[in-house]
């Protein structure tokens, strides 16, 4: 409706709107839009699966198949775990989740944000804010009140309000050690 088109606009003026379960955001002449997948056979799933597969799946000795259980179990409505697909222009560039858990020795810690993956011909393009801004968003929508996520990077998450909570040791492998971070939902 002429109504919905006027609406959509404002929301891009401001920098990213949602609706239902798509966030929209405008930057220059970029256009992301992250959505909250709802449907197992969504068609970007094997994309998804792929990805994690790649990033982390063959590392930890995962098989395709236990990786696509894992992404297409974790697909809800209004609970979590929840995937979401970050598409820039049209274009499938990322991927992240809400779950309950995420690391087997943090269990005093949840909800988290997840699986945060950005194919590497999107990174350094800003998409970043798009996504922690839909994270924050959406978590409210949740009723989250904090959110929790392990990374090795430094100083990135730090930028979008997330707050450096220690280093820990994953047991992963002897010597790996991550550092923790929560960010409040507003």
């Amino acid at each position: 409706s002429l109504r919905n088109q006027e609406n959509e606009k404002q929301c891009f003026l401001k920098g990213g709107c949602f609706f239902g379960s798509l966030f929209f955001y405008q930057q220059e002449d970029i256009m992301t839009e992250i959505i909250c997948i709802t449907d197992k056979n969504h068609p970007a799933l094997p994309a998804i699966i792929e990805w994690l597969y790649d990033w982390w799946g063959k590392d930890e000795d995962y098989t395709k198949k236990q990786v696509e259980a894992y992404v297409r179990n974790a697909v809800c409505k209004d609970r979590i775990p929840q995937v979401f697909l970050i598409l820039q222009d049209g274009v499938p560039a990322g991927t992240f989740q809400f779950a309950m858990s995420d690391i087997d020795t943090r269990p005093d810690c949840y909800p988290w944000l997840r699986d945060f993956w950005i194919e590497p011909a999107f990174r350094g393009k800003g998409l970043t804010y798009s996504v922690m801004e839909a994270v924050k968003e959406h978590a409210a929508r949740l009723h989250l009140t904090e959110l929790y996520l392990f990374t090795r990077h430094e100083g990135l998450y730090e930028k979008f309000g997330w707050e450096y909570v220690e280093t820990f040791p994953t047991y992963l492998t002897p010597d790996d050690k991550q550092r923790l971070y929560r960010l409040s939902i507003c």
